[in-house]
């Protein structure tokens, strides 16, 4: 079910995963973007993001980075996705009891 990068996560306590239909965005340890698993630019990111704006009637975000992601990658995806007037937006965590393999 998973449709991003398969990424160390934060951990938290309240991790849940929710079964509705989603757009996944990944960022990687080195602040690169993944629309559903596809590298993806920033100008290509912008596009999306547009075009799901305009598309969906409620657009759902997944965001999910790598617990070693600069924190600056992460705002200036919010701040992309907030200017295109998405609100639908959720980080994946893993739960602190699952492990994920390198």
């Amino acid at each position: 079910f998973h449709q991003g990068l398969p990424l160390k996560l934060p951990q938290a306590a309240s991790a849940v995963m929710n079964q509705e239909a989603f757009v996944s965005i990944s960022i990687n340890e080195m602040g690169e973007y993944f629309w559903n698993k596809s590298a993806v630019s920033q100008e290509s990111l912008n596009t999306r993001l547009s075009e799901l704006a305009k598309d969906t009637t409620a657009p759902r975000l997944f965001i999910s980075a790598a617990a070693q992601t600069q924190h600056q990658a992460v705002i200036q995806l919010l701040d992309q996705i907030r200017l295109h007037g998405i609100s639908k937006v959720s980080f994946e965590t893993q739960s602190k009891s699952t492990e994920v393999s390198p």
